[in-house]
């Protein structure tokens, strides 16, 4: 049998054949040594990829190109080990073998020279945040370093990471640890039939189902849920061999075969669609689908796919894929730091990755794959331990100077501020959440005489310090109830809700605080019967019925539209400034429209709730934050330079001080207190 080369699946051109048993066999034994199908599903999966990091806003499906790199992946594993005429462990080891052969040299190649431009290209301040990835990186397990991370692939913070596109790899190195047991139990049979198919069929559905249930972040980055789409792949090449049994009896390739091809193709390219028309979730299992399809029938067409002239493409992908997300990372950075025209930088950028991922592949990659053992296990330790020194040492090279400038360090302290609680106890009710910050929190034995509840958001967490400070001797107990991105009462959260009202009916606190940071629904439009108002409304009256004073904060300047650029990641940026000796005057005060802000509907929903309830305050926080004459946003402390708002659109400790005046000064006026 000629031996199969798995790693190239380059097309070939095929000449007019004569349909016969004999000729059809022989086709068919060609195309499984040269896939042309393959070899285009890979160009387009390189081009969607390339579409989406480079152009977003046009190719916003364009990430889907990543699962048909899996879907690629498992069908081709399933080709190799059934091929393999070893017996079962020495097919595993030869398998692993392969799979380091093929995709580690490269790898730690890229990895290493990414990490070493990084210690030159960006700042200390985004050094720090980058290299934390890098470690991962070498040890492949960055998806599972994503999974626990503050933002995922689509947002700002994450998104400049030179490292991030490696994420993928990962997944597929994990993969290939289970594929030959996966293998192994898809030849499986009882009284002569073949129930692997069943066992992978059911791993699947339950890896599709985790796949459903977890949030969006895990499901991009975790290893299971990803399996199910190289399962398809692995099933799609079984059921290949049933349509080619069939094909050779009727002595001719059945038209519908060509049909399901064709269409199955075409309707993979919604990758390059410029809109979302559904769910990403189901369009997700769409294209894995018909991507799975496509490989199954279009062996058997017999239409000559190298004809879209994308061979070579396909043949560099691998290497274009590695090197393209840092030529675009570094090429961005450097454009802002340069102040030049992003649009014309990302197009250089595009064009040199071309070129980097074409001399790398023929003057590297290829002769890597025929290397002999020897070359390519030295060639991995090499690279991998200049990269792990990386990783270890690149803190001594990154701008050490910047240790010396006092400023910065003290406003990188900020780049997290939410605060540790202490003093209290953290209650173990429906309000338990993994984060300590975050939760059902409860002082108690104090000598005061009000019985006190704050609720709201991560920014109630985070004033709830201010409210222990300024009431620090009239408090007798304090509740704390606190849940990220929705603030009870002013939102529903089932089960957090109903446990809210429980316990403020029971307890009957004189004095109720709604802190927050308004967020999603609460941004959107004043309505006719509007049912943000109706649930502010309805919170405040139930409320009024035990408590003397509620206080509500206002609306604030900072994210208008959520965590969204120029937010996103805002302290770094401003640190940025400092180290590069920039004006942050010029670029970090943002323009303010003060009469958009004053006439924003969050404004006109407190006022009403201002109006209809005698016992609400507002606390005003706004105005320490805007410069009304220049028409500014400000985000930091002119004298002490020290930003006012973190890297997550939370107050810093500057900006916790700041507002401290306008919550004693309300208080203060509500409770009748002297300054204390």
């Amino acid at each position: 049998m000629k031996k199969f080369d798995e790693e190239k699946l380059l097309p070939f051109d095929q000449p007019s054949i004569h349909l016969t048993k004999t000729t059809i066999a022989q086709t068919r034994q060609n195309v499984s040594d040269f896939r042309q199908d393959i070899a285009l599903l890979r160009a387009l999966a390189i081009l969607a990829v390339l579409g989406y990091h480079f152009w977003p806003s046009i190719f916003p499906e364009g990430f889907l190109g990543v699962d048909l790199f899996f879907v690629i992946s498992g069908y081709l594993m399933i080709v190799v080990l059934d091929r393999s005429k070893l017996i079962p462990h020495h097919m595993i080891v030869e398998f692993y073998y392969k799979r380091v052969k093929r995709i580690c040299p490269l790898y730690y190649l890229i990895v290493f020279i990414t990490g070493f431009f990084a210690m030159f290209v960006y700042s200390a301040s985004w050094a720090q945040q980058y290299f934390s990835y890098y470690l991962p990186s070498n040890l492949l397990t960055l998806n599972l370093r994503m999974v626990s991370t503050d933002g995922d692939y689509f947002e700002e913070g994450t998104v400049g990471i030179p490292f991030l596109h490696f994420w993928s790899l990962a997944v597929e190195m994990q993969f290939y640890i289970v594929a030959p047991i996966i293998f192994l139990c898809s030849k499986m049979q009882v009284e002569g039939y073949r129930c692997g198919w069943l066992i992978m069929l059911i791993i699947l559905v339950i890896s599709l189902k985790f796949r459903l249930e977890i949030t969006p972040i895990t499901a991009f980055y975790h290893p299971f849920a990803r399996l199910w789409q190289f399962l398809i792949g692995m099933l799609a090449s079984f059921w290949t061999e049933e349509i080619t049994s069939k094909e050779i009896q009727q002595e001719q390739p059945n038209r519908k075969l060509k049909a399901i091809a064709v269409v199955s193709l075409v309707l993979t390219f919604v990758v390059f669609l410029p809109v979302q028309l559904l769910d990403p979730r189901l369009i997700q299992i769409f294209v894995t689908i018909m991507a799975g399809v496509f490989m199954k029938f279009a062996p058997h067409s017999l239409i000559d796919w190298s004809k879209f002239r994308l061979n070579y493409l396909g043949e560099i992908s691998y290497a274009l894929y590695l090197i393209h997300y840092p030529v675009l990372s570094y090429s961005k950075y450097l454009a802002s730091y340069y102040d030049l025209e992003e649009n014309i930088v990302k197009c250089l950028a595009f064009v040199m990755s071309f070129l980097l991922s074409a001399l790398v592949h023929h003057f590297y990659e290829k002769p890597m794959l025929v290397a002999d053992r020897k070359t390519v296990f030295k060639e991995i330790l090499k690279f991998l331990i200049l990269s792990l020194l990386i990783s270890w040492k690149w803190a001594s090279i990154v701008h050490p100077e910047c240790a010396m400038k006092s400023i910065v360090e003290e406003n990188r302290k900020a780049y997290k501020t939410m605060y540790k609680l202490e003093e209290g106890v953290m209650v173990n009710d429906a309000w338990k959440q993994k984060r300590s910050d975050m939760g059902h929190y409860q002082y108690k034995n104090g000598t005061g005489k009000y019985r006190v509840v704050v609720s709201g958001n991560s920014w109630a967490s985070q004033q709830t310090h201010i409210v222990r400070e300024i009431l620090q001797n009239d408090i007798q107990t304090m509740d704390m109830f606190a849940i990220a991105a929705s603030a009870v009462p002013f939102d529903y959260v089932k089960g957090q809700s109903e446990g809210y009202w429980k316990f403020v009916e029971e307890s009957r606190p004189q004095i109720v605080f709604i802190l927050l940071r308004y967020v999603q629904g609460h941004l959107k439009p004043l309505q006719k019967n509007d049912k943000i108002l109706e649930l502010y409304l309805n919170a405040t009256r139930r409320l009024s019925k035990f408590a003397d004073h509620i206080f509500i904060e206002s609306h604030q300047p900072y994210c208008p539209k959520d965590i969204t650029t120029p937010w996103a990641s805002f302290l770094r940026k401003y640190v940025d400034v400092l180290e590069k000796g920039g004006d942050p005057n010029k670029m970090v005060h943002r323009d303010f429209d003060p009469e958009a802000f004053d006439n924003h509907a969050i404004h006109k929903r407190l006022a009403v709730v201002l109006k209809e309830c005698p016992k609400c305050h507002l606390i005003n926080v706004a105005e320490q934050f805007i410069d009304r004459k220049k028409g500014k946003i400000v985000t930091f402390d002119a004298k002490t330079q020290m930003a006012y708002v973190d890297n997550d659109c939370h107050l810093t400790p500057t900006g916790l001080n700041a507002i401290k005046k306008p919550f004693r000064e309300t208080i203060q006026r509500a409770l009748n207190l002297t300054d204390t």
